[in-house]
């Protein structure tokens, strides 16, 4: 929970999994033209709160800065769902 909304976390490897999980499905099943992805950062700060993805970070940063780790996250799912849709 960040503010008053309730977020996967993308930091976390099963996360982008189960988000390619979904849209690899949707693919299967249904005859669409595209993917739109709305929305796929991380929320806008709010002010004296942090979003809660330390433990994640120490996790998995790999020596990147947060502000760089978060965006490779947002990258990688963008990535892992191009190459699943395109399977």
């Amino acid at each position: 929970v960040y503010g008053t909304t309730k977020y996967f976390n993308p930091g976390l490897p099963e996360v982008r999994e189960h988000t390619v999980r979904i849209v690899k499905d949707l693919v299967a099943r249904y005859d669409i033209d595209a993917i739109h992805m709305d929305d796929y950062f991380y929320p806008y700060r709010i002010s004296g709160k942090e979003f809660p993805d330390q433990k994640t970070f120490e996790q998995f940063g790999n020596g990147l800065t947060k502000d760089n780790w978060r965006r490779s996250n947002c990258d990688s799912i963008i990535v892992q769902l191009q190459r699943a849709i395109r399977a």
